[in-house]
């Protein structure tokens, strides 16, 4: 039944104003100033960001110890060279995922070979506790080599076995009891990070990534451009690869 005013007339149901990092409203909760409207539209849409570079720079200005360039069509093979370095880095890419496990659009990547890599992971980028595992990323087609799971696992939803390359190459990726939560990468499911473990592959004969949700311990997966800068910022992480802009400290 619809409640009246005083007056007679129907009484309009309340509705709840969800404020954003590109409102107005959203300044007070994201402590930064909106994107540009020419860099947030491909953002609000889902779609991946084109921003010119001389817009997206002056979005840097809240984080002074901050620096970028852009990169283009050579994204996936940069990225695979600064992995394969050792750098830990975070992905910022299209649309946001939806689901308990990040994919490649949202994530912190590492490479699986580098020493201490999951102590750097959980000390300094996570922080978390020193036990936590980490689970892998690799290319669909050369999965049996590594995991003997014997199918695909796209949503990183299935533990698997790992076989004896695993763990003489990539013992990172090995659980306390011998497992791994694998995801494999299909062209067709994300071309990008098809490419980056590809090139990741040429360089290091690994085609397998570490793969976290770009986040650290008690705050959700970066939804927004702000909140990749500030993950990048206040966590250990080496540099964000933000659309095809590379941003370091």
């Amino acid at each position: 039944m619809r409640q009246r005013t005083r007056s007679g007339r129907v009484a309009r149901p309340l509705r709840a104003q969800v404020s954003s990092p590109f409102t107005e409203a959203g300044r007070a909760v994201s402590g930064r100033r909106p994107l540009p409207r020419a860099a947030r539209r491909g953002h609000e849409q889902g779609g991946t960001t084109r921003a010119p570079v001389s817009l997206f720079g002056k979005r840097l200005t809240p984080w002074p110890g901050l620096h970028e360039k852009a990169l283009g069509a050579e994204a996936a093979e940069f990225l695979a060279e600064q992995l394969a370095n050792g750098l830990i880095v975070g992905l910022f890419q299209g649309r946001v995922e939806a689901g308990p496990r990040a994919l490649g659009n949202r994530s912190i990547l590492a490479s699986p070979r580098e020493p201490g890599v999951i102590e750097r992971l959980n000390a300094t980028v996570k922080f978390r506790e020193p036990f936590r595992p980490f689970a892998p990323m690799v290319l669909a087609e050369r999965a049996s080599e590594f995991f003997t799971l014997g199918q695909e696992a796209p949503y990183m939803s299935m533990a698997s076995g790992v076989t004896d390359k695993a763990r003489e190459l990539v013992p990172a990726i090995v659980h306390a009891n011998g497992t791994s939560r694998l995801q494999t990468v299909t062209r067709s499911q994300n071309p990008f990070m098809h490419d980056v473990l590809s090139a990741f592959a040429r360089r290091t004969g690994v085609p397998v990534l570490i793969n976290t949700s770009l986040n650290v311990k008690g705050k959700p997966i970066c939804g927004t451009p702000e909140m990749a800068l500030d993950c990048l910022a206040d966590s250990g992480l080496d540099a964000l690869l933000l659309e095809e802009r590379w941003i370091t400290k």
